[in-house]
């Protein structure tokens, strides 16, 4: 479908699409970690997939480009943790 900010700018917009891509690209590590996981009882593998559905759903409302800093300001703000 596109870029990554394509997709976010998209699904910002509702775009039900690029809502769907950007969740399917995350289900192979959300599988993998669930299947990982020994302390998670299937009874609770579905409500946890929605819940991180949802949590990504929000990441996605509160994503903002220009406030992604530039290499030397990321540096910065690494070195001062």
């Amino acid at each position: 479908m596109g870029s990554i900010e394509y997709l976010i700018t998209q699904a910002k917009n509702r775009n039900e699409e690029a809502i769907e891509t950007i969740i399917e690209s995350f289900q192979p590590k959300l599988k993998k970690v669930i299947n990982c996981n020994y302390f998670i009882a299937d009874s609770d593998v579905d409500d946890l997939k929605q819940e991180l559905t949802i949590k990504i759903l929000q990441a996605i409302n509160k994503f903002n480009f220009e406030n992604i800093p530039g290499f030397w300001e990321f540096l910065n703000q690494i070195e001062n943790l």
